[in-house]
């Protein structure tokens, strides 16, 4: 059995279709409570009939039987809160059981239900979908994305309505139903078992219909308010006409109207290969003439359609491409990757000298300061500066680390020789000349001995100096 509450008095209504449902073979009744005083009750039984009560109290209760096989229609002059009450004949064996349903307000029906059918695991249910519709948008519902198919009866004392059922997939599943114009309609759900079965609404609008104060108040599309004060809700399209006769244009809009979408046109046939040859011929369409919108359905059918026929791309497939190429057609390089690069993306395993980036085919030089195998060089211990090219590492043309080097070692060195040749030729012109008698034919040679000795004393120094110099070139 199924729990609702009660409506609060100011969602009481006044126009109401009173539903039948399926299989239902007994005669069952409604029960009116009335919210006000002397309240004038019509009941529309058949096309010819019509009931009429009043209630002179309020919260009176009225019961009237109604058909099980028929649709109608009930009016009151004030609001009034109508159950739905469905018998049940077990003697008759009859496949289902007595359940209670508050009927909805047409006042207060929704352009869109969601709901779950429960997991019952003691007996196994049959659900259906109740819909109460205007004629013009019976065939703009839509359950579960798909249009309701179903036969639209109409109600008896109201034949701009139509009233369908119809069955839902039996496991527990969540369902939706709408329309595609965003225009109200009732939904409700009935589910029966074996001696037993429940029903209650899909969902309605709790507004203040039966409320007698009302103020009229500024308008947002879907606020589910009386903006107007006219006892309908949000019962307006964004459209610039009037859509409730009421004088006033787009003063309490609802929900943007749906829209569904359709498709445009095929596209050319393709080899459905995206490279070499292919064993089929492929096209497809758009669901964009037009897209849906606000919700509105998906396109019907399908996307694509293929035939069986052998087919060529044009196209040489990456797989295909000689060394140093990658990508379809080969139109891309890679000849910095060593031994070769990946085919499909560029990626490498090393990259040649004084190129890095292995991810995408080695594209990029060595950065600033650095040369080589993986940009290892470094230019600065190499050339004190920034190296001119990033494969050898080559340096400007100035001194190296190493030149500079062997300048400073070799420089003393140099410069001991100068001095030790410096002494030698100082020591040979200090020197005194010899006398010759060309009498007697004999050299007298005068020789000082204080020049001699200190001679002798800086040939000494300079040869130590030597040695040191070369002592130290050799460390």
């Amino acid at each position: 059995m199924a729990a609702e509450m009660y409506l609060p008095i100011v969602s009481f209504g006044k126009l109401f279709v009173i539903i039948n449902t399926p299989r239902q073979l007994l005669r069952s009744y409604i029960v009116i409570i009335a919210s006000d005083q002397k309240t004038d009750i019509t009941y529309f039984s058949d096309s010819t009939a019509q009931w009429t009560k009043s209630l002179h109290k309020a919260g009176v209760l009225e019961q009237i039987p109604i058909a099980s096989d028929m649709a109608s229609y009930l009016t009151a002059t004030k609001g009034v809160l109508i159950v739905l009450v469905l018998k049940s004949d077990i003697s008759q064996s009859n496949y289902g059981d007595s359940t209670m349903c508050l009927l909805v307000p047409t006042n207060l029906f929704y352009d869109s239900y969601t709901w779950v059918n429960p997991l019952l695991t003691d007996v196994h249910f049959t659900f259906y979908a109740i819909i109460v519709s205007e004629e013009s948008m019976r065939y703009l519902i839509a359950v579960d994305e798909s249009l309701v198919q179903c036969s639209w009866q109409k109600v008896t004392g109201l034949s701009s309505y139509s009233v369908c059922h119809f069955s839902l997939r039996h496991e527990p599943s969540e369902h939706n139903i709408m329309t595609q114009h965003a225009k109200q309609f009732g939904c409700y759900i009935y589910a029966e078992a074996d001696v037993t079965s429940f029903m209650y609404p899909a969902g309605f609008v709790s507004g203040l219909i039966n409320e007698n104060r009302c103020a009229h108040s500024s308008m947002t599309e879907s606020d589910l308010l009386d903006n107007d004060c006219d006892h309908w809700i949000d019962e307006e399209s964004l459209n610039e006409k009037d859509d409730d006769n009421d004088g006033l244009t787009d003063e309490d809009v609802g929900n943007r109207p749906r829209r569904n979408g359709d498709w445009g046109a095929w596209l050319t046939w393709t080899c459905d290969a995206t490279c070499g040859n292919g064993s089929s011929i492929v096209r497809h369409r758009l669901c964009d003439n037009p897209y849906p919108r606000n919700d509105g359905l998906d396109c019907i059918g399908e996307e694509s359609e293929d035939i069986k026929q052998a087919c060529n791309t044009s196209l040489i497939c990456p797989d295909k491409c000689p060394v140093g190429t990658f990508g379809f057609n080969c139109s891309q390089r890679c000849t910095n990757c060593v031994p070769d690069c990946n085919k499909l993306n560029g990626s490498c395993d090393l990259c040649t000298d004084g190129y890095t980036d292995s991810l995408n085919h080695c594209n990029k030089s060595c950065p600033e300061w650095t040369y080589g195998p993986g940009c290892f060089g470094d230019c600065q211990i190499k050339c004190l500066v920034d190296c001119q090219e990033r494969i050898y590492g080559t340096c400007e043309d100035i001194l190296t680390f190493k030149e500079i080097l062997v300048f400073v070692t070799l420089c003393p060195i140099i410069l001991a020789v100068l001095v030790v040749c410096v002494l030698k030729l100082k020591y040979y012109f200090d020197q005194p000349h010899g006398v010759v008698d060309t009498g007697s034919h004999s050299t007298i040679t005068t020789v000082d001995t204080n020049k001699s000795m200190t001679t002798a004393a800086t040939e000494t120094e300079a040869t130590t100096l030597w040695t040191n110099t070369t002592e130290q070139a050799s460390r």
